[in-house]
């Protein structure tokens, strides 16, 4: 596979070199063998910068900052001698070369022990993964030139562009999972079907990298560490290598009675390295029910009408250990450039480097628990034609590991661990229905589904100073703080009687203040439930197929979801027609949609920039994911050739999208500061979505 960028004179390459392969073998009645290959291939080559910094850069730059002069020379960028959109994109400044280098390997053994009593069983296998990557990346000097005016010469400024310097790295990283469980599965009686294992699974990830770098070479000829500079100053090297460690004792009991009533129980004994000894252990049990009440006699008169009905709940309850390891061990960190104490006198004084407390210790910290209770339903009509299934689920996370940094002030000098004193709700629905039909040679069908998901937070930790209306408890976990924008200044007059940023005039937004104090600060900012979490998550499919011609449409969608769009330098029109501006007459600004014109570098001016409601787009949208259209060929003419099938098809993904956001992606998601404050949309600043034509055939001999 191959694959390139989408903007103009772009180094981006990317090539993908796959084998997979997939061995099953019955060794005699009893014993089973698989083993299953992958083995795959990256290149990925590209200029010095980032596709997503290049996105970021190319709208946000000076709209007005052309990339040459008039006579095709390169121009230094406005906002910084090497920043030019044009010349960043290729390979003059430099290059990046990657690859990486994938293995994965599953060996997998089966015995039945029908010897022993029938059912039982014994399984195990091993999921090797391996990663061997290394990269280099090349930065040049190159030519950029700067129009002096006063002398009418352009200036060639190559010797501000840097220096040619190598990084080289080599990182290589290994996963091994072991599994082993022995099972047994047997009915008894025509009736009772009993289905249970007992497991057992370990991993262990580990991981190491070097690098190391050299500049002031005198040539690119050789890009080697060892053609670089020798001098302390123009070299420097490091590395570091991490492992991790899971360890799962974990079984299952399923039975059911003649299909009509079912039941499980599950139960997990996880360990993790991530806790100290005594806190690294979590037990995990969870249970199900089931009643399929169609199988009921007292059930028949309707079974015409409601072909199937099960009654079903479930309660369980998950550890999670996603934190950064050793947090029950205080961390220390060397202090940088070799900085510390200073021993000693005249020559044989001397300086050794210092270190100091980077993180407190928690010894306690242990799993973070997700009680969760579900409760539905499956039923299908008119013999099959038609089904629904329908599910309720509340969870209740509690010890939710997260830090207390808000309740200690900055001052007490401390970077604390991780704790577990987070407590969030989550509760909502799922619907699934389908219909199925055929008349004749023609069969279509059509699949939805629908989630409405909500989530509050019950404890947090905040600092004692926040707000009431800030406050994080009792709303939803990733909700935005922002001013409450109550309009646009339509006059000097009504900016002196009313609260104001300093500095505000006609055309600004008009702030709430929230707290009465007759002045607009950060602490009048509100906490509102609108969040780029969508509560509303849906999809459907349409398919239908006709004498070896099918049809298969994708479409999925999202509600009830917002999120902070801000312009930028260069940011699409959108944002500049419709706004306020002098020359519009009174009823013209009074009918503006936003604020006047202003030059939004960093996170935001001082008036309007300010991340406000003023900013919020609706998020909502329905995407036409992907089309399908396939013929398959007739067997009578594939089998002369000897080909068993083959279909050739077309493939369209994200052909279009229905919203009201129209700038960007809305289902990229959001950036927020340190502060976990919303900044932007990511959807604004990033790679645009694609839309994808694919041609393709599949052929069985």
């Amino acid at each position: 596979m191959w694959q390139d960028a989408i903007y103009k004179q772009s180094t981006q390459d990317y090539k993908q070199y796959q084998f997979i392969t997939n061995i099953d073998a019955k060794i005699n009645k009893s014993v089973r063998f698989s083993f299953d290959i992958l083995g795959r291939q990256e290149q990925r080559n590209r200029g010095i910068y980032s596709t997503p910094y290049l996105f970021t850069y190319f709208l946000t730059t000076f709209p007005g900052s052309a990339p040459y002069f008039p006579n095709g020379l390169p121009r230094v960028g406005y906002d910084g001698i090497t920043r030019n959109a044009a010349i960043m994109v290729t390979d003059q400044p430099g290059y990046n070369k990657y690859t990486y280098n994938i293995l994965n390997l599953k060996p997998l053994l089966h015995i039945d022990l029908d010897m022993i009593t029938k059912g039982l069983y014994v399984e195990g296998y091993a999921a090797l993964d391996f990663h061997f990557d290394n990269g280099k990346s090349l930065n040049q000097p190159y030519d950029l030139y700067y129009y002096d005016k006063a002398t009418n010469e352009y200036q060639n400024k190559r010797a501000d562009t840097g220096k040619i310097s190598v990084n080289s790295w080599s990182s290589n990283y290994k996963t091994i999972t072991l599994n082993a469980r022995i099972g047994y599965s047997h009915t008894f009686a025509e009736a009772h079907k009993v289905d249970a294992f007992v497991a057992y699974e370990q991993s262990k990830y580990d991981y190491n990298t070097l690098s190391a770098y050299r500049t002031n070479y005198l040539s690119t000829a050789i890009p080697e560490i060892f053609a670089g500079s020798s001098v302390p100053e123009d070299k420097d090297n490091g590395g570091y290598s991490d492992a991790t460690a899971r360890c799962n004792f974990f079984g299952r009991i399923n039975y059911g009675y003649k299909d009509k009533y079912l039941a499980e129980v599950t139960l997990r004994y996880d360990g993790s390295m991530n806790f100290a000894p005594g806190h690294r252990w979590g037990l995990f049990p969870a249970f199900s029910l089931g009643w399929v009440m169609s199988e009921e006699k007292f059930f028949e008169p309707i079974k015409d009408v409601v072909s199937f009905f099960k009654l079903k709940g479930s309660w369980g309850m998950m550890g999670n250990d996603n934190i950064a390891a050793y947090q029950f061990m205080s961390q220390y960190k060397f202090l940088a450039d070799n900085k510390g104490p200073y021993f000693g006198a005249g020559e044989d004084g001397h300086i050794n480097q210092g270190f100091y407390q980077a993180r407190v210790a928690n010894p306690v910290v242990t799993w973070e628990k997700a009680k969760t209770l579900n409760l539905g339903l499956s039923t299908q009509f008119l013999n099959g034609k038609f089904g629904l299934d329908f599910d309720w689920f509340h969870s209740n996370r509690n010890d939710i590991l997260c830090y207390r940094n808000a309740s200690i002030p900055y001052y007490a000098g401390m970077t604390l661990p991780q704790e577990n004193i987070g407590e969030v709700t989550n509760s909502g629905i799922e619907i699934i229905a389908t219909y199925r039909d055929r008349a004749g040679d023609f069969e279509w069908g059509i699949t939805g589904n629908l989630t409405y998901a909500k989530n509050k937070v019950n404890y947090m930790d905040e600092a004692a100073s926040t707000p009431a209306w800030q406050k994080t408890e009792g709303h939803p976990i990733d909700g935005q703080v922002l001013y409450k924008a109550l309009g646009i200044y339509q006059t000097q007059e009504q900016v002196d009687n009313t609260p104001h940023i300093d500095g505000a005039k006609p055309g600004d937004l008009i702030y709430q203040d929230t707290n009465g104090d007759g002045n607009i600060t950060w602490d009048d900012a509100i906490r509102i439930d609108e969040t780029a979490t969508p509560k509303i998550i849906y999809g459907f499919t349409l398919n239908g197929g006709w004498k070896g011609i099918d049809l298969n449409m994708f479409f999925q969608g999202q509600a009830k979801a917002s999120q902070l769009v801000q312009p930028t330098m260069n940011m699409a029109t959108d944002f500049y027609e419709g706004r306020w501006k002098e020359g519009n007459t009174s009823e013209e600004n009074a009918n503006a949609r936003w604020p006047k014109a202003f030059i939004k570098q960093t996170y935001g001016d001082t008036w309007n920039g300010q991340a406000s409601t003023w900013w919020l787009r609706n998020a909502s949208f329905l995407r036409l994911k992907s089309v399908e259209l396939g013929y398959t060929l007739p067997k009578d003419l594939t089998a002369k050739v000897g080909i068993q099938k083959a279909r050739i098809y077309v493939n369209g993904a994200n052909l279009f999208t229905i919203d009201n956001y129209k700038i960007a992606d809305p289902e990229a998601g959001v950036t927020r500061n340190d502060n976990n404050e919303v900044i932007n949309s990511n959807g604004v600043l990033s790679y645009p979505l694609q839309r994808t034509i694919t041609f393709g055939a599949n052929i069985t001999f």
